[in-house]
């Protein structure tokens, strides 16, 4: 564990790396608790400041332990911008002793860390025997570079070194002797010969120039300072030391940290790079003009020590002078901010020994062989961490998870919402927070200086408005929209509707805003963004109300269609013309298409609903009648009572009297009995003023539903006797049936159980006879029930049996999970306990999966046989 934390150098190091460090794949019975023992032990004999827990993970206070590694990596960068770079060398590689982690018995962290560390030795070494061949001391490091050529056969910067140091020292036989010897050595082992660099010494050598010095030129040390404040990335930053590509490319959204990330990457490897580190912003998202491949190649090669009355003109000729230049050295170069893959691939240097780091906002797939890397928002802690590290002091963890919230997590705006607080000594977290509550200022007030969020963004979208790309013109024309429509996950019709455009052209068009990270795609045809773009995109867009308009057309298009799926004789809830759909619509054909339709929308259709109350009132109670069945269906009645109350509050009074029916039958299914009444009784007095005798049936029936389940007896059976009446006079037999069915559910609480069958056998009679599948299955299934009371155990198997499989047919999942208990309890009743859990497992887990119970409810529920449903599970039955 010391290991662990000191190589991390101060840096957080997650509860399950180190968990694979101390154990690998033979983990303690309780490796949590194994490893705070482990941690605690650690804190005892360092001190209890000596390692803070951070989030998931633990980090060493290098404040309170003395590294070794950290003094060594000090001592390296002072060196290089001292006179006294020799001395500081020396000091450096003798805090060395021996191989690293020779004496910790950890495969994983050994496979890890030590070939970086070698190199980083290597790499100072090699500097400090040139700063001696340069002073004439040839003779003096023979020796050093034999054993170094011995453990490192194949290392031609070892060699050449050698080489030169054997020349320099009137060693001439043994200088070419050994360059043979690793000429041969290559061709042995690797089928390769000498680089450039032993070549060209072995040439020299050949013409006989006494004594070649190397030219000590200036080594580039071009990285940008690193962040004091960088937190987290330490799963990418090992997956970057990890990957045996040269290039590896980081991609994601304006202000993830990109840049922040090569840049502390690159300052962790730069000791194995002794030939230096280039770094280069190609500007391809700074709202200024992409740097051109020329000036990047002549920028490159002065950095490499090129005179600029050198550099060649032609930019083939400047191509090729940088792969010479580049050729046999270890370099490490950050081209920053890229535009495409075009702009990249002349810039790879030669040497095969070097790395190159990438930056864009973009895929850039065409650069073969670069490893990919995606960068995520920070999680939650991660944010707080940092931004108590911008702001210089700790801040209230409420109020901190709220601002960091408010900053999606995006590593720009926490850092920018950091600097603030900075600047404010007497600002909380809270205060802060209670700026950015207003989305129409959040952007404003993440700026600090000439850091801005809104800026970062700008950069990415103008670059596709302003292409030439028809594809990329409408990315940003559908960008711009975004921000109109209220959405949790955009699909390509939608999107097709609110530009009113095709669907293959809008998905071309969302692609590429993947490709550019202003959206993200979770799964295909879907997408998504966070919240700080959602408020940018909203800046963009017009306040036009005509495009939200097709998007909910769209929305009611397929809502309508999943009714007629679910439902194919409810025609009051669906005009006999289906509504046309801008853009194609969803393509909704069978049953199955409606239920994930509405699985997968349903977030999207509550936001649409509430948008739509405020800009397209006689739109949104329309969308709520149609969505009716698809939430019913799905068990939904939270969202199904939210979106009915809206309804009634903004609909006509035949609108209004329909929507309070639905939000009392929705109250019901939630058991909120007292409600439900409320709700019934205002609609059937809605109904009674318009003289609708239909809707007056509809609430009568529900009513008698909601008296049964308080145990008003008295009253459910005058109301559902009333209710049979008036569909008698009208003729309205599914309403006769449906009456029926319920008496029976009344007589049965009563323990009248010889009338209650009666009722629901005449029920399940007129369900055969008109042919209403759905009417037929619950008067069969409260059949089954009534059985299951008078102890007529046959029947009720046979009765949920068949009730189970019309259920299943009509895809109504809250039926087939009261069939699948049914059968459960019958089997109880015969004792066969094993076919009981069978069916009783099957029907929890049904009732979870729909929301009709939650898993503390589930795991209360009586294991003794019952003659019903529990009462736990959300419905009156």
């Amino acid at each position: 564990m010391v290991a662990a934390l000191a190589l991390a150098a101060g840096r957080t190091v997650s509860s399950d790396l180190m968990l694979e460090h101390l154990w690998g794949d033979r983990l303690p019975a309780q490796p949590r608790r194994a490893l705070h023992t482990v941690v605690a032990r650690l804190r005892a004999i360092l001190g209890d400041g000596s390692i803070d827990t951070v989030g998931d993970g633990y980090a060493l206070r290098t404040d309170a332990v003395e590294v070794d590694l950290l003094r060594f990596r000090a001592l390296l960068r002072d060196a290089r911008t001292n006179e006294n770079e020799r001395d500081l060398l020396d000091q450096a590689l003798r805090l060395w002793r021996g191989d690293p982690l020779v004496d910790v018995d950890s495969d994983s962290l050994r496979d890890t860390a030590i070939a970086p560390l070698r190199e980083e030795w290597l790499a100072a070494t090699l500097r400090r025997i040139d700063l001696d061949l340069a002073d004439g001391r040839h003779h003096e490091v023979v020796g050093e570079l034999r054993e170094l050529a011995a453990a490192q056969p194949l290392t031609e910067t070892v060699w050449s070194r050698l080489v030169t140091a054997l020349y320099g020292s009137d060693r001439r036989a043994e200088a070419f002797q050994a360059y043979h010897d690793i000429r041969t050595a290559l061709r042995d082992e690797l089928g390769i010969d000498p680089g450039d660099e032993l070549v060209t010494l072995y040439r020299t050598m050949l013409r006989g120039t006494p004594q070649p010095q190397p030219e000590l030129v200036a080594i580039p040390r071009q990285l940008p300072a690193d962040l004091a404040d960088f937190v987290g990335r330490e799963q990418l930053l090992a997956d970057l030391h990890a990957t045996t590509q040269r290039v590896c490319v980081l991609r994601g959204p304006a202000g993830i940290g990109k840049t922040a990330t090569a840049v502390h990457f690159g300052h962790r490897i730069a000791g194995r790079f002794p030939d230096g580190q280039l770094y280069l912003d190609l500007r391809g998202f700074s709202g200024a003009a992409s740097m051109e491949v020329a000036e990047a190649l002549g920028q490159l090669t002065r950095a490499l020590g090129l005179r600029a009355d050198r550099v060649p003109a032609d930019e083939q000729e400047l191509a090729a002078t940088y792969r010479s230049l580049t050729a046999g050295k270890r370099l490490l170069v950050v081209l920053d901010n890229a535009r495409g893959a075009e702009q990249v691939r002349p810039l790879i240097p030669a040497g095969a020994q070097s790395r190159v780091l990438v930056t864009s906002r973009t895929m850039l797939t065409a650069l073969d062989g670069a490893a990919d890397f995606s960068l995520r928002l920070l999680v939650e802690t991660e944010a707080v961490e940092l931004l108590a590290r911008a702001a210089g002091r700790q801040t209230e963890a409420p109020e901190a998870a709220r601002l960091v919230r408010q900053c999606a997590h995006l590593p720009l705006a926490v850092r920018i919402a950091g600097a603030r607080l900075a600047a404010r000594p007497g600002w909380s977290a809270g205060t802060l927070a209670e700026l950015l509550d207003d989305e129409r200022g959040r952007l404003d007030e993440l700026t600090v200086g000439d850091r801005g969020v809104r800026a970062s963004f700008a950069a990415s979208y103008r670059a596709l408005a302003a292409s030439d790309d028809p594809v990329d013109r409408t990315a940003a024309s559908l960008f711009a929209r975004l921000g109109l429509l209220h959405w949790a996950e955009l699909t390509v019709p939608v999107a097709a509707a609110l530009a009113d455009i095709e669907q293959p052209r809008a998905r071309r068009g969302l692609e590429r805003l993947v490709d550019d990270h202003l959206l993200t795609s979770p799964a295909p045809g879907r997408y998504r963004t966070h919240d700080l773009l959602r408020v940018y995109a909203r800046e963009l867009g017009a306040a036009a109300t005509e495009p939200v308009e097709r998007a909910l057309t769209c929305y009611l298009a397929a809502a309508e269609q999943a009714t007629r799926l679910l439902l194919p004789d409810a025609r009051r809830r669906v005009p006999a013309e289906p509504t046309v759909s801008p853009g194609g619509g969803f393509a909704l054909a069978t049953v199955a298409d409606a239920h994930d339709w509405i699985e997968a929308e349903q977030a999207n259709l509550m936001a649409a609903v509430r948008q739509a109350s405020v800009i397209a009132p006689e739109l949104a109670v329309r969308l709520t009648v149609a969505l009716y069945a698809p939430l019913d269906n799905h068990g939904r009645w939270v969202d199904l009572l939210a979106v009915r109350q809206l309804a009634a509050s903004i609909a006509d009074p035949s609108g209004r009297a329909y929507a309070l029916r639905d939000a009392g039958f929705a109250a019901m299914r939630l058991g909120r009995f007292a409600d439900a009444t409320g709700l019934l009784e205002r609609g059937l007095a809605a109904y009674d003023d318009l003289g609708d005798r239909y809707g007056r049936f509809s609430c009568m029936l529900q009513l008698g539903q909601a008296f049964l389940a308080q145990g008003r007896f008295v009253e459910a059976t005058g109301i559902l006797e009333k209710s049979y009446a008036l569909c008698q006079e009208m003729g309205h037999r599914v309403g006769e049936c449906n009456s029926l069915d319920v008496l029976g559910m009344v007589h049965r609480k009563m323990g009248r159980l010889a009338e209650a069958i009666d009722f629901h056998r005449r029920a399940v009679a007129i369900g055969q006879e008109i042919g209403n599948r759905r009417a037929e299955a619950s008067a069969v299934a409260n059949l089954g029930w009534a059985c299951l009371r008078a102890h007529r155990v046959e029947e009720a198997i046979a009765c949920h049996r068949r009730s189970l499989i019309a259920y299943q047919e009509l895809g109504q999942r809250y039926g087939e999970a009261e069939s699948l208990w049914g059968l459960g309890e019958a089997y109880r009743l015969l004792r066969d306990m094993e076919e009981a859990e069978m069916f009783l497992s099957a029907a929890v887990a049904l009732l979870r999966q729909i929301d009709a119970l939650t898993e503390e409810e589930a795991e209360t529920l009586p294991r003794q046989a019952v003659p019903d449903m529990p009462a736990v599970i959300r419905r009156n039955l």
